[in-house]
C-alpha cells in the first residue's frame, strides 16, 4: 500500500508541469525565456539564411510576447483545487491500470467473475479517496506553506486507509469467509473515509478563502 500511495504522490507533478497550471510568474518567466532564446539561437547549417526564416522568427517572438497571461492569476483556492485534481486523476489512471489486472489476469479466468470483480472495484474506488486526502496535506505544505506537513504526513492517513480496507476485503471477506460481510463493511467504511476527506477540504476551502480575502485587501 505504501508504494501505490507514493507512486500517487511522485505521480502528481507529471500534471502540474502543464503550463495549465503555471502561476502568472511561472507563465511569463517561461515566456521571457522562450523570447532570449529565440533571439539568441543561431540558424542550423541546414537552414537558409534568408527572409523567410528571420520572419518565421519574429512571428514566434511576436506570438510569444502577445500572449495573454492574465488568466493565469489564480487564488489559493483555485490552486489548491487544481492539486487535488492532478492527485486525483493520477489515482484514477493508477486505478484503471490495476483494475484491468485484476479483472483479466488475477482470477479464474470466468466471464461471470470478471465482471463481478470489476463492479465491485467500480464501486470501492478506494485509489481517489485516498489521493484526495493525500492532497489535502500537498496544499498545507504547498500552498498555506505549512513546514510540519513532510512527506510522512502526507502519506500517512492514505497508507492507515487503504491499509484498512485491504484488511477488511482480505481477512473479513477471504480468511474468514465472510465476502456478505466484507463487502457491507467496506460499503460503510469507504462512506466514512469520503465523510472524513469532505470535513477536511470543507476546512480547507474555507482556510483558502479566507486568506484569499485577506490578500484581496491587502492589495487594494
Amino acid at each position: 500500500r505504501e508504494a501505490s500511495e507514493l507512486a500517487k504522490y511522485l505521480g502528481y507533478p507529471m500534471i502540474m508541469d502543464h503550463p495549465d497550471f503555471w502561476t502568472r510568474f511561472e507563465l511569463e518567466s517561461s515566456v521571457n525565456a522562450s523570447i532570449q532564446k529565440l533571439r539568441q539561437r543561431p540558424l542550423d547549417d541546414g537552414e537558409d539564411h534568408n527572409e523567410d526564416n528571420y520572419e518565421d522568427e519574429k512571428g514566434e517572438i511576436k506570438a510569444l510576447k502577445d500572449l495573454d497571461t492574465s488568466q493565469q492569476d489564480k487564488t489559493l483556492k483555485i490552486r489548491g483545487a487544481m492539486i487535488s485534481m492532478a492527485m486525483v486523476s493520477i489515482a484514477l489512471g493508477f486505478s484503471c491500470c490495476e483494475n484491468l489486472l485484476y479483472v483479466f489476469i488475477y482470477n479464474e479466468n470466468s466471464l461471470r467473475r470478471e465482471f463481478m470483480v470489476l463492479i465491485f472495484r467500480m464501486l470501492f474506488p478506494i485509489h481517489p479517496i485516498c489521493a484526495a486526502i493525500q492532497s489535502i496535506g500537498v496544499v498545507r505544505r504547498d500552498i498555506q506553506n505549512d513546514s510540519r506537513f513532510e512527506l510522512g504526513q502526507i502519506l500517512f492517513p492514505a497508507v492507515l486507509l487503504h491499509g484498512t480496507f485491504d484488511w477488511i476485503v482480505m481477512f473479513v471477506g477471504e480468511f474468514c469467509n465472510f465476502p456478505s460481510v466484507a463487502v457491507v463493511l467496506a460499503f460503510l467504511f469507504v462512506l466514512a473515509a469520503l465523510a472524513f476527506y469532505y470535513k477536511l477540504s470543507q476546512e480547507q476551502r474555507q482556510q483558502l478563502e479566507d486568506k484569499d480575502k485577506q490578500n484581496s485587501s491587502t492589495f487594494l
